[in-house]
């Protein structure tokens, strides 16, 4: 018995066979494509959209520490900052490793959908990310510590590759602990839908500089007191107290 094939059902199946193949060709093509256009994390520290806010946070917490070791929080004044306010945030230690969110700028709104203050830092983050979050908010507040972190989200549905970085800045507390961080996320792409969740990349770049190790801002250290010209009198003349001459002289009168 001859069984009867319906030429239509073998013409429409040849073309969805074909189209699942450019479908998956296409795929794996677009795969490359973004697997190639991943973007170097692993780069100079203050470079590419980063570089401009990271330096206005970092100058300006160099401006307050001056000859100390750290800030205090109440010292810092928006309005010196205000370039840098749509990515900074202000972090409060309540653990070992967990800061939260005290205020935030308008882009981490944008990032999280939502208002972040009160939420951990580490709601940005992956379950992965989260726990290198946490190691490094250690060394901020122990050290302390100024870090810099590579972030990554991968392209999904709705949410496109997303590079960025995130600068910590530790700070005094009113208790004059070191509970407090002054911080901000730069992200370089389309934020795309909400909420943006981080990895940490292994092959990023990393900063941990601890506070000590810095060279304290100070102007009289870069400019010269005495210039001796041998043979003849100084250039400038020297400032602070002379071995010749004190610069304080104690008149005590008991009569």
């Amino acid at each position: 018995m001859r069984r009867y094939i319906n030429p239509m059902v073998t013409i429409l199946g040849r073309f969805a066979t074909q189209g699942h193949k450019f479908k998956s060709a296409g795929a794996e093509q677009m795969d490359k494509t973004m697997d190639t256009a991943k973007p170097t994390i692993n780069r100079p520290l203050m470079t590419g959209k980063s570089g401009p806010t990271f330096r206005v946070l970092e100058n300006y917490w160099q401006e307050l520490k001056g000859a100390r070791t750290l800030p205090f929080r109440s010292e810092v004044n928006p309005a010196r900052i205000d370039d840098a306010l749509p990515h900074a945030f202000i972090l409060q230690r309540v653990s070992t490793s967990m800061g939260r969110v005290r205020v935030g700028g308008q882009q981490l709104n944008n990032l999280l959908g939502m208002d972040p203050r009160g939420m951990p830092l580490t709601t940005f983050f992956t379950p992965a990310g989260r726990m290198v979050v946490a190691e490094y908010l250690r060394r901020v507040f122990e050290d302390p510590a100024i870090v810099e972190l590579p972030l990554f989200s991968p392209r999904t549905m709705g949410r496109p590759r997303l590079s960025g970085r995130m600068i910590l800045l530790p700070m005094n507390g009113s208790d004059g602990q070191v509970s407090m961080a002054m911080g901000a996320i730069v992200t370089d792409g389309l934020t795309g839908r909400s909420p943006r969740r981080f990895e940490i990349p292994a092959e990023g770049f990393i900063r941990c500089d601890h506070v000590n190790d810095l060279k304290s801002v100070s102007p009289l250290a870069e400019t010269p007191s005495m210039n001796v010209i041998h043979g003849g009198r100084s250039r400038f003349q020297a400032k602070g107290p002379s071995a010749e001459r004190p610069a304080l002289r104690l008149i005590v009168n008991n009569g």
